[in-house]
């Protein structure tokens, strides 16, 4: 199509991706293309993710949720007043795009300035818990029941006395 009309590519891949997001802004459907942009790839990118032994890119879009997550309860706080600004949805857009982006990992940028300075103290996360520097391995809830069990029995065999006594008489 470029060939035919002269239009250099990149304009006619900008042009055919934005009349979409156009039409439904004049619907009115714009809280479903939010929700295509925001969720679609990164829940496809998500489960690939966790099927990669690799854990840098589990931290990447673990990351990208966490920011997500924070940006909804924001903008459900002031959204009123977001919605004001002029062309905020495709701001929105923009920000999530940025956000999961695999070249600019916003969402990572956003986490090192305001999240982990600000946020991870207040809620008393140590440092070396908030680098992923202490790695702790979860024990099986079976071992920890089967330990609870063992601490009761134990409890119970070395506080065993007798309450009260029946003398026969």
């Amino acid at each position: 199509m470029a060939d035919k009309t002269g239009v250099d590519k990149a304009y006619v891949v900008l042009a055919t991706a934005t009349l979409p997001i156009f039409i439904l802004m004049a619907a009115g459907s714009t809280t479903l293309m939010i929700d295509i942009i925001g969720f679609g790839y990164p829940m496809y990118a998500s489960m690939k993710a966790l099927e990669t032994q690799e854990t840098d890119d589990d931290k990447q879009w673990l990351t990208y949720w966490l920011i997500f997550s924070l940006f909804k309860i924001t903008e459900g706080v002031i959204g009123v007043f977001l919605q004001l600004i002029p062309f905020y949805f495709i701001a929105k857009i923009c920000f999530l795009v940025w956000c999961y982006y695999p070249s600019t990992r916003g969402a990572t940028t956003i986490y090192n300035v305001l999240v982990k300075p600000y946020i991870v103290p207040a809620l008393g996360i140590s440092e070396g818990e908030a680098m992923g520097g202490t790695k702790r391995t979860k024990a099986p809830p079976s071992y920890k029941v089967m330990c609870t069990i063992q601490q009761i029995e134990l409890t119970m065999a070395t506080i065993r006395k007798p309450l009260f006594s029946v003398r026969s008489g």
